[in-house]
């Protein structure tokens, strides 16, 4: 073979190595980047769903804000619950720890499906709020536990990682069942 030829076949050789490398590392990066992306989502949700369960204790007179913030926070229980699941492709993927899932179930969040249901219907009891209450209470440990602007906000994904596992064997010891 001449000295061009090779040469040709070298040139082209590191090239289609840079370009396979250049790849490969955009893929890891856009993957961790959804990981992260997907972590975050799930840590300001909790948040929200925190703030609308407070402001419907705050409410409880008020049966049309009360409504309105329980309407609020079971969807946004609903929409993490389905994010955080581990049989979908995001599931799989992200490697959500076990239990993080669980408090987000619609078992375990029935307590704000009952309390707005008996508001709506007027029948509202103190036993209705106690659960509310406690639900309300897991759901605040679980957001102090994320610390979202000091554990997860621009953080490695190691260390997210490191404070989900914390919030999975939190929420596996809180009793939930009725």
């Amino acid at each position: 073979m001449s000295k061009r030829k090779i040469s040709v076949i070298a040139m082209i050789s590191i090239v289609l190595n840079i370009a396979l490398i250049w790849f490969g590392f955009s893929f890891y990066q856009e993957n961790k980047t959804i990981k992260k992306g997907i972590i975050t989502q799930y840590s300001t949700q909790q948040e929200e769903a925190l703030f609308e369960l407070e402001r419907a204790l705050e409410n409880q007179d008020d049966k049309e804000e009360f409504v309105k913030a329980l309407t609020s926070a079971y969807g946004i229980i609903y929409h993490n619950e389905v994010l955080t699941r581990t049989y979908t492709p995001i599931g799989e993927n992200v490697e959500i720890p076990e239990n993080i899932n669980i408090i987000n179930s619609p078992y375990t969040s029935k307590a704000i499906g009952n309390a707005l249901f008996e508001r709506t219907m007027d029948r509202m009891d103190n036993d209705d709020m106690q659960k509310l209450e406690e639900y309300t209470s897991y759901v605040d440990d679980v957001v102090k536990t994320l610390d979202y602007r000091n554990t997860i906000e621009e953080k490695s994904l190691s260390q997210q990682y490191k404070v989900l596992n914390e919030v999975s064997n939190l929420i596996e010891g809180f009793d939930l069942e009725d």
